[in-house]
């Protein structure tokens, strides 16, 4: 038994595949190739304009958050952007959304200026012609080097508180008829001024004729000049005076004593005095800027 199993070991041990006499240095070698890891650039922030950096967040298109900018509504790192600036394009900004819609927090730029200005009799408001403008009256008198817009407008013959601004949007927030900013008249009329004639008037119809309704009162009815208020939301160009021609009262003197939160208490023929925007305009300011960017 042992003779056996020493035989086939023997056999097996015959059956091994010699050893090669090569040299080892003439083998050949194993290539090994080693996995690069994905190299990570690192690449410096640059700089963009905020508005496009909100355009291209998808919040909304780059006229959009221009108007939104202006709102004071866009934060850019924790701080209010009142005007479309350059940042980082990794600098962090939001979107305030406005839920108090009711409410005087509406943020606005600090650059907007207000100045109350009484508008001699006999200087349009407009380039009209050869008359003397307001543009050039206040030139002469010294007011401030800048650009600045009119809001709305009084006729040539007209006088009182005309307000202007430095910032065109505002001017014409406070000018639409969506604002619903409240104007305050004087008007001297001469001639018969009766009962019917302020019912009418006060409906918005001038014999036949349509015109807005106003409030509008008489303190005294007997004298040959008579001095009476209007309140009314818009006048379109001459508007006042041609409602009371029409039934023969001619107009010698129209004073604005006032327009939404502006007085002209104090002021003379020729004045100006600057002053702010108004907490209560915050509201019409935003709605103007909403349906603007609504818009495009």
């Amino acid at each position: 038994m042992l003779r056996l199993i020493a035989s086939r070991f023997s056999s097996s041990l015959l059956l091994v595949p010699p050893i090669p006499s090569t040299p080892i240095q003439d083998l050949p070698r194993v290539k090994v190739v080693l996995k690069k890891e994905p190299s990570v650039e690192i690449t410096e922030p640059k700089e963009i304009w905020l508005s496009k950096k909100l355009a291209d967040s998808g919040i909304c298109s780059r006229a959009q958050a221009e108007r939104f900018i202006e709102a004071g509504m866009i934060s850019a790192n924790n701080k209010i952007a009142w005007k479309n600036i350059k940042i980082l394009d990794n600098t962090p900004i939001k979107f305030h959304q406005r839920n108090d819609y009711n409410t005087n927090k509406l943020p606005l730029s600090e650059h907007i200026k207000i100045w109350t200005f009484y508008k001699p009799r006999d200087v349009s408001s407009y380039i009209d012609g050869d008359k003397p403008t307001v543009f050039q009256f206040l030139r002469n008198i010294g007011f401030p080097n800048i650009e600045y817009y009119s809001v709305g407008r009084l006729d040539f013959r007209s006088e009182g508180l005309m307000l202007l601004t430095n910032d065109k949007d505002t001017a014409v927030a406070l000018d639409e008829a969506a604002s619903g900013l409240k104007r305050e008249y004087k008007i001297r009329v001469c001639g018969k001024l009766r009962d019917e004639i302020l019912e009418a008037i006060r409906r918005g119809a001038s014999k036949g004729k349509k015109f807005r309704p106003m409030i509008v009162w008489a303190n005294t009815k007997k004298t040959k000049n008579i001095w009476l208020k209007a309140i009314l939301k818009r006048t379109r160009s001459r508007e006042l005076r041609r409602v009371f021609e029409n039934y023969r009262l001619r107009v010698n003197r129209l004073v604005r004593l006032s327009y939404g939160p502006y007085r002209l208490d104090g002021l003379k023929p020729g004045e100006y005095l600057e002053t702010h925007l108004e907490k209560s305009l915050h509201q019409v300011m935003f709605y103007h800027y909403k349906a603007i960017a609504e818009k495009q």
